[in-house]
């Protein structure tokens, strides 16, 4: 039996990694997040170069914060039934370009702290497209390693072949507002245990 569980599992992901539906989403998200790893690394250094006290950087990421959440239980799913999930990953990641192209150019305070609620655009809408699009056009028994795979951080990617292994897969996903990711993968099918914290 542990022979044929191996299999299944390696069938079904190798149905995700066939369906160019799932590739040009986990594509166009690890783009998305990709620039988002960047500036959350670098932004509180060049910040802090500019002369921008520790207080205020962190006012700038509950700003950040603050957009996501609303993105997430406000915004998103409002915006997600006007617009299609594929309009919606199109406006994360033109919204993320204007994010970097105002971060590139100045580091003046008022211009960061207008773009800093743009992370909730280009982080939760992003997120909230690709499970809308995922789980409407994966099986089911695969959503829970579609959505994942799509819209985690890299450091998710690394438990990726474990699950592969395994009749039960667990994954890390690293979420600039865990809380809201936790909300969502709760009530998908098939999902035993949620646990949200910092790593």
């Amino acid at each position: 039996a542990q022979s044929l569980e191996h299999k299944i599992d390696r069938e079904g992901v190798g149905l995700l990694l066939r369906s160019a539906l799932f590739r040009r989403v986990v594509l166009s998200a690890a783009l998305v997040l990709g620039s988002h790893a960047l500036h959350d690394t670098f932004s509180v250094i060049r910040w802090t170069n500019a002369g921008i006290s520790p207080q205020a950087a962190s006012l700038l990421w509950s700003l950040a914060v603050a957009g996501e959440v609303f993105m997430f239980f406000l915004a998103g799913p409002w915006l997600l039934q006007r617009i299609s999930p594929p309009m919606a990953i199109a406006v994360a990641a033109v919204v993320g370009a204007i994010r970097w192209l105002v971060s590139a150019a100045t580091v003046d305070l008022t211009a960061v702290v207008l773009i800093q609620p743009l992370h909730g655009v280009s982080f939760a809408l992003l997120h909230l497209a690709c499970m809308r699009l995922l789980g409407g056009h994966v099986p089911p028994h695969l959503a829970a390693t579609a959505l994942a795979t799509a819209t985690s951080r890299p450091a998710a990617t690394r438990t990726w072949r474990p699950m592969m292994t395994a009749n039960t897969k667990t994954t890390v996903l690293g979420g600039g507002c865990f809380w809201c990711l936790d909300a969502v993968i709760r009530d998908l099918e098939g999902v035993i245990e949620v646990e949200s914290g910092y790593a």
